[in-house]
């Protein structure tokens, strides 16, 4: 039996930003102000399948998140087809 890895790939974005000021009006009153925020974003893109000698990537089509759990049977589907296709091979050797 081929052991089979599964190896998942995603885009990660990392962003911060800062800012601050401050500032007197002509009545003599001072104001400050700031601020800061951050976002991270992990997108995934592709899978790498590496069964014995053999790697493929099975890339992700669709950008969304909730496309991946919508494409996991088809995710699913071609490693069988690639399990199939290598024990079909190893009988014609």
């Amino acid at each position: 039996m081929d052991d089979i890895m599964i190896i998942p790939v995603s885009k990660i974005n990392i962003g911060f930003g800062a800012g601050g000021g401050g500032g007197t009006s002509k009545d003599s009153e001072t104001g400050q102000g700031g601020g800061a925020g951050g976002g991270v974003t992990i997108e995934p893109v592709a899978f790498i399948v590496v069964q014995t000698d053999d790697v493929k990537i099975l890339p992700i089509k669709s950008k969304a998140f909730g496309s991946l759990i919508e494409g996991i049977p088809d995710l699913v589907s071609k490693i069988a087809e690639m399990k199939k296709g290598k024990k079909g091979e190893s009988m014609d050797d």
